[in-house]
């Protein structure tokens, strides 16, 4: 669509040239034929036709037309957020041979409200994440530079899919203090990332790749 209007444009400026051409021509015609005439339309050809181009590359960046560098952008973000997902995932799938999971499996049965864990053992639970998910842990940190490491388990634990009583109970925080990190942690990531830790649905896991950490 934007191409054809391209198109049209460029076609009204060629014509805009050759009138005016035209009218240059027959003026030189009328008076002495001389070399400076001729050259003098030529001139003016060359001059309209190279303001012509110059109006259609305006257009096509004012209309914002994707450009091989805007590409590139793209390509580049979209290989970020796959790996970023992919060391989500291994971290998952090896933390599901972690005696951790069934200790908060267990801990998210008979949890009360008000209840937090251990700071000795949230000491012992975080150094567990820090193994499993070492890679997933370090592009947070490369890409988010000031997010904390309350902030950065906030999120594992939120991309392992625990209920928000989990949660509370890991972090030792309470629910509303939780709801508003989770709102910071929105402003300032992409969407793609928030989605990926965030979102209400299970983090879909072959049994493949689970096999390998069995």
């Amino acid at each position: 669509m934007r191409k054809g209007v391209y198109a049209i444009w460029f076609l009204f400026i060629i014509i805009g040239c050759g009138s005016c051409v035209s009218d240059a021509v027959e003026e030189s015609l009328c008076q002495a034929p001389s070399f400076f005439s001729y050259s003098g339309s030529g001139f003016i050809m060359v001059i309209l036709l190279l303001g012509g181009l110059g109006s259609c590359q305006y257009l096509k960046r004012k209309h914002g037309e994707e450009l091989p560098g805007h590409r590139e952008e793209i390509l580049v973000k979209e290989a970020v957020c796959i790996f970023r997902k992919e060391s989500l995932e291994t971290g998952i799938c090896s933390f599901s041979s972690s005696p951790w999971k069934e200790k908060l499996e267990e801990v998210q049965k008979e949890i009360t409200s008000g209840e937090y864990i251990k700071p000795d053992d949230q000491d012992l639970l975080y150094r567990e994440l820090d193994t499993h998910f070492k890679e997933f842990i370090a592009e947070l940190v490369t890409s988010y530079p000031k997010i904390g490491k309350e902030n950065i388990y906030y999120c594992i634990l939120s991309g392992l899919k625990y209920r928000k009583r989990i949660l509370v109970y890991c972090t030792r925080t309470s629910a509303g203090a939780l709801r508003t990190r989770k709102s910071r942690l929105k402003k300032n990531m992409t969407k793609e990332t928030f989605q990926l830790i965030f979102d209400s649905q299970k983090t879909p896991i072959s049994s493949k790749r689970l096999k390998l950490w069995q």
